[in-house]
């Protein structure tokens, strides 16, 4: 079964019908027009009109957001790889430190190459939180 989309406002009869009405409205169980701010949430003064997101627009928020955390981590992975190697270990101590991300040091380390495929899990957080840790800080 292929996915079809679906219009935000059809038409029936004389009346509009909105795929997604405002919270007020849902809540008052009122017709409501779809605008931003909806006709009724305007005729009351100081009344704030809002709309929930949709599931199907937070699932593809989410999704672009793992990608991104991907991407990240495989730079991650690579950044830390170079660690290891005695002549690329100081240049990319001195470039946290002067606080480059860990994507911008790839980038330096490997051109604008976007960063390798990795079967490796690191987690990306902990690493975040090595790099920027305030026990570093002091001790330098």
């Amino acid at each position: 079964m292929s996915y079809k989309t679906v219009p935000v406002r059809k038409r029936r009869g004389s009346a509009f019908i909105t795929k997604n009405a405002c919270t007020r409205c849902k809540k008052k169980r009122t017709k409501c027009d779809g605008q931003n701010p909806c006709a009724r949430c305007a005729a009351l003064n100081g009344v704030t009109c809002s709309y929930e997101v949709t599931v199907r627009a937070s699932k593809e928020a989410m999704k672009a957001e793992i990608e991104e955390l991907k991407v990240y981590q495989q730079a991650s992975e690579f950044v830390l790889s170079q660690l290891s190697f005695e002549d690329r270990a100081g240049p990319i101590l001195r470039q946290l430190r002067e606080g480059k991300g860990l994507q911008d040091i790839y980038k330096t380390l490997n051109g604008d190459a976007a960063p390798p495929q990795s079967a490796r899990t690191i987690d990306v957080l902990r690493i975040g939180n090595l790099v920027h840790s305030p026990h570093r800080e002091e001790a330098e």
